[in-house]
């Protein structure tokens, strides 16, 4: 059969058979973390509030064991200074080009007029 082949009972697209997007494919931490990021919006998407008010909540509920409020105060300040960090990457030291050019040649094309006698 002629065409491009079927998979599921319908074409399979053009380009398809990896990860030709110009994107990295993700590790298994970042899959993880995508998975658990959308479970918690899921869940708190339940409870009618955000993830984020839920975790504000607790770091400010006078309730709650003052070792439960340092956690999350610690979690949060931990991942705000990661993004910060992150943020501010400076590169100082610049040692040239990352790719090499080769030498400039003259161009071997071009007439050069002879000076002297006839």
């Amino acid at each position: 059969m002629a065409g491009r082949k079927r998979v599921n009972g319908k074409k399979d697209g053009r380009g398809s058979g990896g990860n030709r997007d110009g994107r990295p494919p993700k590790d298994k931490t970042e899959a993880i973390l995508d998975a658990l990021e959308r479970a918690v919006k899921k869940y708190a998407k339940s409870l009618s509030t955000t993830w984020e008010t839920e975790f504000a909540k607790l770091m400010f509920d006078t309730s709650a064991s003052n070792r439960d409020r340092i956690a999350a105060y610690k979690l949060f300040m931990d991942a705000m200074i990661v993004k910060k960090q992150s943020k501010d990457v400076t590169i100082t030291n610049v040692d040239g080009p990352a790719i090499r050019l080769p030498p400039v040649k003259a161009d071997p094309a071009k007439v050069i007029p002879m000076t002297g006698k006839k």
